[in-house]
């Protein structure tokens, strides 16, 4: 039997407050003993997810804000596969629009709707450093996005409610993240983590292995809902600041006692 992890970043393997990872490492060690994959599949940017993954010493695909591409390394698809292009070590997969259609999408909502929010591109690195508790060069990794932009939402909850419908009527989505909302096209962490899994199976397939891949995935807020409704094992990491997820599953959902990467870690190791 072979698996294959997804992982939020924010929340989950990464702590709320401090972005620290090193609670997850011992459990980060075992699934690469094991040799199974830990795709990332986050809201952040490419730049931001490329340089955290990294730092973990992976080496598998990875998904960017919240399932608008997926990146597989040419270390391990030695072809392109299908639907995708190059992109320097990657083979890019891209799900929905750029970024300049979502964010004139945003200018029509903000005339309407004025002093609801800034987005992180409108934002200096240094006030965005302010926000977030980023360095100046992981603030800069988080405004690069090319595929939907994050909002700082200081709006009323009848104005969320208004840019719901807004993007319902445009073919767009509203995600709700761990701590910023999240505007750009219609998909999700779901469907990105089961077009990533396909790519894993074929790779199994040409190695004449047969057996299914099964998914686990660990997540901590809504917009981790698709992926964990769509997982063989769902498991949610508490959070200290978020209520969890609500969920459709019919898999049995394990809920970590610890929050971010040492709920990570524990859950992990419980698994294996």
């Amino acid at each position: 039997m072979s698996y294959i992890v997804f992982s939020d970043l924010d929340g989950t393997l990464l702590d709320h407050h401090d972005y620290s990872f090193e609670a997850a490492l011992a459990s980060i060690a075992a699934l690469q003993a094991l040799n199974i994959p830990i795709v990332l599949n986050t809201s952040k940017t490419a730049a931001e997810t490329a340089e955290i993954r990294s730092a973990l010493t992976l080496e598998d695909a990875f998904i960017i804000e919240n399932g608008a591409a997926a990146y597989l390394p040419k270390t391990q698809f030695i072809s392109a596969p299908p639907e995708t292009f190059s992109a320097g070590e990657f083979w890019c997969h891209q799900l929905v629009e750029p970024v300049d259609y979502w964010r004139k999408l945003l200018a029509q909502f903000s005339g309407a709707h004025p002093q609801c929010f800034t987005t992180f591109s409108e934002m200096s690195v240094a006030q965005l450093s302010d926000l977030t508790g980023l360095a100046t060069n992981q603030a800069m990794a988080a405004k690069s996005r090319t595929h939907g932009e994050v909002l700082h939402w200081v709006g009323s909850e009848s104005s969320l409610n208004a840019l719901r419908a807004f993007a319902e009527n445009n073919r767009a989505k509203v995600h709700l993240g761990g701590r910023f909302v999240h505007f750009g096209g219609d998909t999700d962490k779901g469907r990105a983590m089961e077009w990533v899994t396909a790519r894993y199976q074929d790779l199994q397939a040409e190695a004449l292995q047969t057996s299914r891949l099964q998914t686990i995935a660990l997540g901590d807020g809504g917009n981790d809902a698709p992926m964990l409704n769509l997982a063989d094992f769902p498991i949610v990491i508490r959070s200290p600041a978020n209520p969890l997820p609500n969920l459709t599953t019919t898999a049995d959902v394990r809920t970590s006692k610890s929050c971010g990467p040492l709920g990570w870690q524990e859950e992990i190791a419980r698994f294996l």
